[in-house]
């Protein structure tokens, strides 16, 4: 069985911290998740352009594509010669964070990830977006996750709850999950493939 090439795709949240301890925690979600593919699913491969913050000794699979302080409109600027390098037969996308945390045309945010999920051919998994221990930036992010259900139904997409699988006592810093954190986004995701192809 050839194994399942699967994009993680995004921002720093999808690359791991890669700040001094505490915050580093290599493979960020994606070791705990390959672990876990392999073992209660089948073979997987993690693709993409960018091969940091890697875990040699748990994630045989370093590859992703996500891009620490990118917006949904810069990550949109690179997506066709991301796909079409890597060849992805599934997405998992969670973009949005830095569009919250730079007040960034917050009325255009739906739209900019409806363009984006039009770009994605393949089977996609997004996330309604982790929240922020900030208020001001998790009341945005709130809005934002409100329109990501209808959004993804146009595009057949699956949408993943990822505000809610992370709390407040799961987060490194202001943005970033800690180990726990990123242990329950795994998780979030593997339940999501895993019950979409029973």
């Amino acid at each position: 069985m050839n194994p399942v090439r699967i994009m993680p795709f995004g921002d720093s949240i999808t690359r791991g911290l890669i700040i001094p301890p505490p915050g580093f925690i290599p493979g960020g979600y994606r070791t705990r998740l390959y672990q876990r593919l392999i073992r209660e699913w089948q073979p997987v491969e993690f693709v993409g352009s960018a091969d940091d913050n890697p875990d040699p000794d748990r994630l045989p699979s370093p590859h992703h594509e996500g891009h620490g302080g990118f917006r949904i409109d810069e990550i949109q600027a690179g997506i066709d010669g991301w796909l079409a390098a890597a060849r992805p037969d599934l997405v998992l996308l969670h973009i949005g964070t830095n569009d919250m945390v730079q007040d960034y045309d917050l009325a255009g945010a739906p739209a900019r990830l409806d363009g984006l999920l039009a770009h994605l051919p393949t089977r996609v998994f997004v996330a309604q977006i982790i929240s922020s221990l900030e208020q001001r930036v998790r009341d945005r992010i709130e809005r934002f996750n409100a329109a990501v259900p209808s959004i993804a139904a146009r595009h057949g997409a699956t949408v993943v709850d990822m505000y809610h699988a992370v709390a407040p006592s799961d987060f490194s810093d202001s943005y970033h999950p800690n180990a726990d954190g990123y242990a329950r986004i795994a998780d979030a995701w593997l339940g999501a493939i895993t019950g979409s192809r029973k």
